[in-house]
């Protein structure tokens, strides 16, 4: 792999996304998870008033490395097309592609995966995300479809 790339995952909570952005980090990519952004600037997973520093803080650390000429993953639900908007504008930018890595989990599954973590996410939450989901169809990205990726 030569060059820097760009990537995020795309799913609902506990749909595999996580596991999947690992492969690709043994593979040889730079995964930046904004869950772990959030629990080093605060100590939790979610903190409403913390987001716009969350965001900040992703998006300066995935333009430093594309800069530095690695291949990135964003670990991250990217459910609508206001959250992937920030990582096509940087893609252009940059001169990238932009690939989506989207999993396919149906709500059902993410909600079952959930009650069995020892980190659930409310089942209410991933229903409103998976009613929020917009289709990944922005000119430049290219899709590539994740199916029974297991998960947490």
């Amino acid at each position: 792999m030569k060059g820097p790339r760009l990537a995020i995952m795309c799913g609902l909570p506990r749909s595999g996304k996580t596991t999947y952005a690992r492969g690709l980090q043994e593979a040889g990519w730079v995964r930046v998870c904004p869950d772990d952004i959030r629990r080093a600037l605060h100590g939790r997973s979610h903190y409403p008033p913390a987001e716009p520093v969350v965001w900040a803080n992703a998006e300066l650390a995935v333009r430093s490395l594309l800069l530095g000429g690695h291949a990135v993953v964003v670990d991250a639900t990217h459910t609508t097309r206001a959250r992937r908007a920030p990582w096509v504008r940087m893609a252009r930018e940059l001169g990238l592609r932009l690939e989506a890595y989207v999993l396919e989990t149906p709500a059902e599954e993410c909600r079952r995966r959930s009650r069995e973590s020892d980190d659930p996410v409310p089942p209410e939450v991933i229903d409103r995300m998976a009613e929020q989901w917009e289709p990944v169809e922005e000119d430049g990205v290219e899709v590539r479809t994740v199916s029974g990726c297991g998960g947490a």
